[in-house]
């Protein structure tokens, strides 16, 4: 291979297997306590019920080629609205949701301007992989980008790792989107249920013969995850398959890690 192709060869690999860190942006620490106000979610919670489905390994898709002008304008419009919102003004759960159902629909506005494309890796620029860098909304005169969201307000703030069950990056090898939009109520329970959707698919966890395959998620975000013995025990904790290994062979073990980021479409 030239040496010109190599250098873009490690350069596109490097972006690749790199994860941001948790970085904690300070301007988005504030909440309120008290309060009553609820986001309305409606929006995405018709357009996910209208316009997903399952396969038959368990991963649910989204029919982006069906979606119709009047689901497109009225999710631009939902988004318009969450731009407007202040969340300070809202209480820590309320928060959460906020922030996850922002990024999930930002993400599929994205897919559904530039669709067709076969993944969303390739709506990065050249010497970039993917958008996840690209400033697409605004909050409070605050530029964002969804990397943003991910990894300077809801991994530092919540300090929760099941939020990557729960934010989509529309690939087939991501957690799958939610049936719903997220709800402020009952949040560990959504997040558990996410977490235990995951673990027992084949994307997320699994077994072949003696290599234990794992979602590169959990080697991009060890941070998250930690060593291996409190990944396993988190996988543990939602597998209904448990995965059964002495100390003396987790030293041993063979693990591999892999993603697919082929578009979360039928």
């Amino acid at each position: 291979m030239p040496k010109v192709l190599w250098i873009v060869f490690i350069l596109t690999s490097s972006i690749v297997q790199a994860a941001p860190k948790a970085d904690l942006w300070e301007r988005w620490l504030g909440y309120s306590v008290d309060s009553k106000i609820i986001v309305d979610h409606k929006v995405l919670d018709d357009f996910l019920s209208n316009y997903t489905l399952e396969d038959s390994h368990g991963n649910r898709l989204i029919k982006y080629a069906s979606v119709t002008k009047q689901d497109k304008k009225d999710l631009d419009d939902y988004i318009k609205r969450l731009a407007a919102v202040d969340p300070a003004s809202l209480n820590r759960n309320e928060q959460f949701a906020f922030w996850v159902n922002f990024y999930n629909v930002l993400t599929i506005q994205l897919i559904l301007d530039n669709y067709p494309i076969e993944s969303i890796a390739k709506l990065g620029g050249f010497f970039s992989f993917g958008p996840w860098d690209k400033k697409i909304t605004s909050v409070m005169g605050e530029e964002l980008t969804l990397n943003d969201i991910e990894h300077r307000i809801l991994r530092p703030i919540w300090k929760d790792n099941r939020i990557h069950y729960v934010v989509n990056c529309a690939s087939m090898g991501c957690p799958n989107i939610g049936k719903r939009a997220f709800a402020a109520e009952n949040r560990d329970a959504q997040l558990d249920a996410a977490a235990k959707e995951f673990i027992n698919a084949s994307k997320g966890v699994r077994v072949s013969g003696s290599t234990l395959v794992l979602s590169k998620i959990y080697q991009w975000y060890s941070e998250d995850f930690g060593t291996l013995d409190t990944l396993m025990e988190h996988l543990s904790r939602y597998r209904e398959d448990p995965l059964l290994y002495t100390k003396q062979e987790l030293t041993r073990l063979q693990v591999s890690f892999e993603y697919n980021w082929s578009l979360n479409e039928p």
